[in-house]
């Protein structure tokens, strides 16, 4: 081999050393070298392409209670875009009424609804939704203020109906614990034990209903029967009440106020249908949902007033006509003692 292969080999070499030099330096000892960015496949460089999942609502109704409860519809309640003015379908009766029975069987349980609303329309709506929704279970089921909660959420879109531009759905629906109705129940078993360990005799008063005492004209008002109709589906207590009736429910507070022991029956009746269950305790609701009423707007004692649901047993019109199911949609006041 002579002295110039020699020489290029050498040469050759000696650039070799000369660039892993320069590599281990700059790369190495300065960390200068780039890194390759790794892209999942659903992500690019840009920041606007990255793959968000949305935040949205359930158009259908659903409700559940683990496998205890569940109610699902593929219909629901709807609200005018931007707006609170709840539609609730007919189909959607039956379910409200189940709500409520459940809650009437399980008193630590409550009733919370979150309103939905897009950033576009703020959160007083979606607040506003869920206390439109609440005002109509307490007018409508009978339901008590205290056993429903309220509260919005934001969400990224809801669900607009092409046909009639409404929002269906807007508010979820969940079950809560009851801690009044815990605590209640606590206070209840402390006060079993403590009557356990020290045993006190107590004097039973029995008290009986007198109308000696009550004034006669008001006594003779208080005895009168009235009635109240409702729609279809919903009821709203206040359009429906006449001159006659508020005079008969400002007499009712009058009486009870000179016989603290009287009893009035609110009873509820329905329209023939095919589920008697059913109409019974949707009569049942709208005669709790009259109760509310009168303790709210004329602070009548709810000891002075006693319901019932007699759903269809008392037709007051056998026809079946639309007449007759509008006569036989009423609540009733009797005059008990």
């Amino acid at each position: 081999m002579n002295n110039k292969v020699v020489s290029s080999i050498l040469f050759i070499l000696l650039l070799g050393w000369i660039a892993g030099v320069s590599y281990w330096f700059v790369c190495k000892m300065r960390d200068n070298c780039e890194n390759p960015i790794e892209l999942n496949s659903d992500e690019t460089l840009g920041s606007d392409n990255l793959v968000v999942e949305k935040i949205t609502t359930n158009r259908n109704f659903s409700i559940n209670d683990g496998d205890v409860f569940n109610l699902e519809s593929s219909a629901n309640i709807s609200f005018s875009e931007g707006q609170s003015d709840l539609n609730v379908p007919d189909s959607l009766t039956k379910n409200f009424a189940a709500i409520q029975e459940y809650l009437s069987n399980n008193e630590d349980k409550n009733l919370k609804l979150t309103g939905a609303y897009t950033e576009s329309e703020g959160s007083e709506v979606g607040m506003a939704r869920a206390n439109s929704l609440s005002d109509f279970f307490i007018a409508n089921y009978g339901m008590e203020a205290s056993r429903v909660s309220t509260s919005s959420k934001l969400v990224d879109e809801l669900y607009i109906n092409p046909n009639n531009s409404r929002t269906e759905g807007g508010v979820e629906f969940d079950f809560e614990k009851n801690v009044t109705a815990t605590e209640e129940n606590t206070d209840t078993i402390s006060e079993e034990i403590l009557a356990v360990e020290e045993p006190v005799k107590e004097e039973v008063t029995k008290t009986y209903s007198s109308t000696q005492k009550v004034d006669s004209r008001i006594l003779s008002k208080a005895k009168r029967s009235q009635m109240v109709y409702y729609p279809p589906s919903g009821f709203d207590i206040e359009p429906n009440i006449t001159d006659d009736l508020d005079s008969y429910f400002r007499n009712l507070k009058k009486y009870f106020g000179q016989n603290p022991d009287g009893v009035i029956e609110i009873s509820g009746h329905s329209a023939d249908g095919s589920n008697s269950y059913d109409n019974k305790k949707i009569s049942e609701a709208r005669a709790r949902s009259m109760r509310n009423y009168l303790i709210k707007k004329y602070g009548i004692s709810r000891d002075n007033l006693k319901i019932r649901g007699r759903g269809d047993s008392k037709l007051v019109d056998y026809s079946g006509s639309d007449m007759a199911k509008a006569k036989n949609r009423r609540i009733t006041f009797k005059f008990i003692k």
